[in-house]
C-alpha cells in the first residue's frame, strides 16, 4: 500500500471511530509500527489527527455556542438525571454556586427552601427560576451576555470575588482528556476558573455528548473537579480516580488479594521427566479481580484495582494494567507475587499454581484505607483465592466497611465462606454449577434443578446468583426471573478469565 493511500486510510477509520490503536492500523493497513509511527506524525503535522499514548484520535473541531433555547431542547433526560442526582449531593445550609446554562438550570426544581441554600449564579434565567423557588439568590452584576443570557465581563469577576462558597456547579461545553474542560467564550471562562478557586468542592455537569468536544477556552484541568454525567465513555476510561461517574454512574472497585502472572506454556507434548520444548509461550497479568478490570476496560468502563502485589513480578501486573488504561491503587507487599504456570498441549491442561506471598497486618489496614474513599452506588468486586496467611474471613470482614459507605459488593467465592456473606446481602454471587451442587451436597440433572438452587440462595439474601456451567454457558437468577446466556463454540485457545 502506497503511503498517500495508508494515509487516507487511516483518516477513514478516525471518520468511524474516535480513537484507534497503534496495534490495530498496523494489523488492519499491514504495516510495521514504525511506518504507522511515522505516518501519524505526517498527519497530526498536517492537522488532521492527534497522536496519543500508543495510537490516534480524530482530530476536534471547536464547538460553535448554541443560544439558550437551542439548548434547552437537547438531552432532555438525560440533563434531568444528573440534576437530580447532584441536587442529592448538595450540602444542607451551604452556600452554592451555580453556573448560567441548562443543565445546572435543570437542577432548581429538587431544591427547596428547606435546604436553607444561599445561591449565588451568573444566570439571569437561572436566578429567576430561583427566586420562583423561594430560594435566597445572588446575581451577579456585569454584562449581560444575548446568546446565553449569563453575566460576564468585568463586573461579574468582581462581583464573584466577594464570595466563598462551600460547592461550585458548574456546566461544560466539552470534556477532553487532553484538552481538559472547555467553553467556547473565554469571559465565561475566565468565571468558572474564579468559582473553581473560591469553592471547597467544584461538580461539573455533562451530558455524554460533551465527551470527545473541545471549544475555544479551557477554564479547568479535569483533575480539578469532580465529573457528573450520564454514562461513560472511551475518553473517560483513561481518567484516574478524581473523577466520580455517579448517579447511576458508579466508580466500581476490584480486589485481588493474591493475583499472580499467568504464564501459558503450549507444548507439543508434555513429557514428564524429560526435557519439554515450548512452541509458545505468554505471560498474562492474573487473579479474578483482575480479570474483572481488564474485562471492564475492554468495554470502556474504568475500574479501579485494588489488592497486594510485590517484586519484579508485582510490577509486571501493574505495568500490563495500566497499559490497559487500568486505573492501579495495588498496596505494595515485600514478597513477590505469584506465578501460576499453566503447560497445554494437544490434548489437556495442567496447572501449577503458587501460594502467593506473606501479606502484613499493616499492609491489610493500606488496603482498607482504599476502601474509605467509597460513595454511596459504588460497586466493589471480591474474588479469587487468598495468600496462604490471610483468613479464610477476609472478604467478609470487609464487608462492613463496605455497607458503612452505602455501597454495594459483589463475591466470587466458595463453600462456607460464601454462605457466610449470604445475611449480608451481596448484589451478586457467582459460583459454578459445582460450587453450587456442592453448597447443598447434589449433584443437578437439569438446568431447572440449578435454578432451584440458586433461588434458595435468593431466600438466604443474595440479591442476584450468576451461576457459571462451562461449555453449557452461564444463568443469572433474579428473584422474578432466569437468563441463560449461551457460549461461543470454537476451539479454546486461553482458559484464563473464562467461564
Amino acid at each position: 500500500m502506497l503511503t498517500e493511500e495508508r494515509h487516507q486510510a487511516i483518516l477513514d477509520l478516525l471518520q468511524q471511530q474516535d480513537v484507534i490503536k497503534m496495534k490495530a492500523l498496523c494489523r488492519l493497513l499491514d504495516a510495521s509500527e514504525s511506518t504507522i509511527r511515522r505516518d501519524l506524525q505526517l498527519l497530526e503535522e498536517q492537522g488532521l489527527v492527534t497522536r496519543i499514548h500508543g495510537g490516534a484520535k480524530r482530530l476536534n473541531k471547536l464547538q460553535v455556542e448554541l443560544g439558550q433555547i437551542e439548548k434547552t431542547s437537547k438531552n432532555v433526560h438525560e440533563k434531568n438525571e444528573i440534576a437530580k442526582f447532584t441536587a442529592s449531593k448538595i450540602q444542607l445550609g451551604c452556600v452554592i454556586y451555580l453556573d448560567a446554562g441548562t443543565t445546572t438550570q435543570a437542577i432548581i426544581p429538587y431544591l427547596t427552601p428547606e435546604m436553607n441554600l444561599t445561591v449565588v449564579t451568573n444566570g439571569v434565567d437561572t436566578a429567576s427560576l430561583l427566586a420562583d423557588h423561594h430560594i435566597q439568590t445572588y446575581l451577579l452584576g456585569g454584562r449581560v451576555k444575548n446568546k446565553t443570557k449569563a453575566m460576564v465581563g468585568a463586573g461579574a469577576l468582581e462581583t464573584l470575588l466577594q464570595f466563598q462558597f462551600n460547592q461550585a456547579i458548574l456546566g461544560t461545553n466539552g470534556v477532553d482528556q487532553y484538552s481538559g474542560l472547555t467553553t467556547p467564550d473565554p469571559e465565561e471562562a475566565t468565571l468558572k476558573r474564579f468559582a473553581i478557586q473560591q469553592a471547597n468542592q467544584t461538580m461539573v455537569l455533562a451530558d455524554h455528548t460533551k465527551f470527545d468536544a473541545v471549544s475555544f477556552s479551557k477554564f479547568a484541568e479535569l483533575t480539578q473537579v469532580q465529573l457528573i454525567t450520564d454514562q461513560l465513555s472511551r475518553t473517560t476510561s483513561n481518567l484516574s480516580n478524581t473523577y466520580r461517574f455517579t448517579g447511576g454512574f458508579i466508580v466500581i472497585y476490584t480486589i485481588t488479594a493474591n493475583p499472580s502472572i499467568d504464564y501459558v506454556i503450549q507444548l507439543e507434548k508434555l513429557n514428564t521427566g524429560n526435557v519439554n520444548r515450548v512452541q509458545s509461550d505468554v505471560k498474562l497479568p492474573g487473579g479474578k479481580g483482575v480479570n474483572v478490570s481488564r474485562i471492564l476496560a475492554e468495554l470502556a468502563l474504568p475500574s479501579v484495582a485494588l489488592g497486594f502485589v510485590g517484586g519484579f513480578t508485582g510490577q509486571f501486573i501493574q505495568n500490563k494494567l495500566n497499559n490497559a488504561s487500568i486505573d492501579c491503587r495495588f498496596t505494595e507487599v515485600e514478597e513477590d507475587t505469584r506465578i501460576n504456570v499453566k503447560l497445554k498441549d494437544s490434548v489437556e491442561e495442567t496447572e501449577i499454581n503458587g501460594q502467593g506471598p506473606h501479606i502484613s497486618a499493616g499492609t491489610v489496614d493500606n488496603l482498607k484505607q482504599q476502601l474509605a474513599k467509597l460513595e454511596a452506588g459504588d460497586i466493589v468486586f471480591m474474588s479469587g483465592s487468598l495468600p496462604p496467611n490471610l483468613p479464610a474471613s477476609f472478604y467478609k470482614d470487609l464487608i462492613p466497611m463496605i455497607q458503612a459507605h452505602n455501597a454495594e459488593f459483589v463475591i466470587d467465592t466458595t463453600g462456607q465462606a460464601l454462605l457466610d456473606t449470604l445475611a449480608e446481602k451481596p448484589l451478586v454471587i457467582k459460583p459454578n454449577h459445582h460450587e453450587l451442587a456442592e453448597l447443598f451436597d447434589t449433584q443437578f440433572a437439569n438446568q431447572g434443578e440449578i435454578i432451584a438452587a440458586g433461588r434458595k440462595l435468593l431466600d438466604k439474601g443474595a440479591q442476584h446468583v450468576l451461576v457459571s456451567m462451562a461449555g453449557d454457558g452461564a444463568l443469572l437468577i433474579t428473584p422474578d426471573h432466569a437468563y441463560l446466556g449461551g457460549t461461543p463454540k470454537g476451539t479454546v485457545i486461553n482458559s484464563v478469565g473464562a467461564w
